[in-house]
């Protein structure tokens, strides 16, 4: 009888493992693009590991292979990324929530964003783009809330879907305003 409950409990853990791993891969599959390249530096294996200073940046942009936008300038953005911890709305615990820096080009870089409630936030102020999931999930993420981080209160003006990727999680912001913060 207890190698029974032993081989039950063994088929469960593996049914939860491949769950978790076909949801962590519909989650992040639909957030790349086989038209997009993330640049890190060396010696860096996930985005938030890297950094790629404002020079680096401009030269990325002479590359010739890389694609024109509308504007006829080169589809490059600098988007600093951080993890915060933030408080969940359901139970009050402490989440990690990703926060992107964005630039103008960055709403076309990512294909399949779309703000849904409210504006885009303007540069040069302490305003913010929540993703649909981040504002469901998260305290102060709402459209018209404030969250504080880096010592700095934040309003939510606007919520964006991008086509139910890992984006959806974030929030964005003025990467001018948030590289100091």
């Amino acid at each position: 009888m207890p190698h029974s409950r032993l081989a039950w409990l063994v088929v469960f853990v593996f049914a939860g493992v491949l769950m978790l791993s076909n949801g962590l891969k519909k989650i992040f599959i639909s957030s790349g693009r086989p038209d997009n390249v993330i640049v890190l530096r060396e010696s860096s294996s996930i985005e938030m590991m890297s950094f790629i200073t404002r020079e680096q940046t401009d030269i990325i942009k002479t590359i010739p292979e890389i694609a024109l936008g509308d504007d006829g300038k080169r589809m490059v953005d600098g988007e600093p990324v951080v993890m915060i911890n933030h408080i969940r709305r359901e139970d009050g615990l402490p989440a990690n929530v990703m926060i992107r820096g964005v630039g103008v080009k960055s709403a076309d870089i990512h294909k399949g964003f779309k703000l849904v409630e409210g504006r885009m936030f303007e540069a040069g102020e302490t305003e913010i783009a929540a993703g649909v999931k981040a504002a469901k999930q998260l305290k102060g993420c709402g459209l018209g809330e404030t969250i504080n981080f880096s010592n700095t209160d934040w309003t939510v003006v606007g919520l964006f879907e991008a086509n139910e990727s890992s984006f959806e999680s974030e929030i964005w912001g003025d990467v001018e305003q948030f590289l100091p913060a």
